[in-house]
Order: structure tokens, then sequence, then C-alpha cells
């Protein structure tokens, strides 16, 4: 028994998978086995971490193929940044490119922020010893949040905070 699987690519995983289907004579004692290759459509699978905020959109275009080898194409750019850049990537811009001008199938953008490391809390201070007001204003400050963003975040976040523990 021969099982060739899907004669289309569902899905990324098998990016690399070639796609096939088979023509068998079986006789008694014999069997032939004709593989046929399929021609189907390409899936393109791309990767960049960004290293400046510098040219942020052209680092992604570059990252792409040229627009012939996305044409049919389903494709994939995956992206890896700091937080911090998340405003300088433009998705609709990219997507028009490569399904509008290149003539993609489909274009996924998979957008991967990375988390700022962690926060050392100087020796003498015990995360216990915080009270919870306290411990936003440091996950405020690690995350780059505004101080007038904070400050109102942290007026929200009061009354839920003393309401928990009144209960």
């Amino acid at each position: 028994m021969i099982y060739p699987g899907s004669i289309e690519r569902v899905d990324f995983g098998e990016v690399q998978d070639d796609k096939f289907f088979i023509i068998a004579e079986v006789e008694r004692g014999r069997t032939q086995v004709e593989w046929h290759p399929l021609d189907i459509r390409p899936f393109v699978d791309r990767f960049i971490r960004l290293e400046s905020d510098q040219g942020v959109m052209d680092a992604l275009y570059g990252r792409l193929p040229e627009p012939p080898d996305m044409a049919g194409a389903i494709v994939r750019l995956v992206v890896e940044y700091p937080r911090s850049y998340e405003t300088l990537i433009d998705d609709a811009t990219l997507r028009e490119y490569v399904i509008g001008t290149a003539g993609a199938f489909e274009f996924h953008l998979v957008k991967r922020p990375q988390m700022e490391t962690r926060v050392r809390l100087p020796e003498n201070l015990a995360v216990g010893s915080l009270n919870p007001l306290e411990l936003l204003d440091l996950y405020w400050s690690t995350n780059h949040t505004k101080p007038e963003e904070a400050e109102a975040l942290n007026a929200l976040a009061a009354p839920l905070i003393q309401n928990e523990a009144e209960s």
C-alpha cells in the first residue's frame, strides 16, 4: 500500500514536501508503480530578525523573493523584532506589495515582538515587599510605557486592586 497524502500542501510544515500521485499495476507476484510528481502551488517561507530600527520596511522587502518568485504562491514572512519597532512595520503595505504587486495567492505576516529582558530587583528588595501598584509601576517602566499612560493605567487598576484586597 502506498499513501501519497494530500495532493496540495496544507500548511507550512509541508513547505519542502513533493506532492505526487501514483499509478500501480498489480498482478499476482508482480507490482509496478509509477510515481507522477504534481506541479503544485509553491509555498515561500522566509524569516527575518530585525536588529535595527533603521530601514525596517526596506529590510522586510529585502527578505522577500523577487516578485516573479511569489506569483501564485502562498507567502509567509516571520519577523522577530523588539516590541518598540511595532509601529515601524506597515502590514497593509507589505500585503499590498506581496499580493497586489507580486501576485501572490496569499500572504501571512507573522509578527513576533520580543519582550524586554526581565527586571532585576536590587538585592535588598524582594517582590513580596512591593504592593501591587508598585509592581505595576515596575512593569510599566520595564515596557517603556509613557509616564502619563502609566499613571492613567494605575488609576484604572487601583479600584480593582482595592476590591480584590477587600474580598
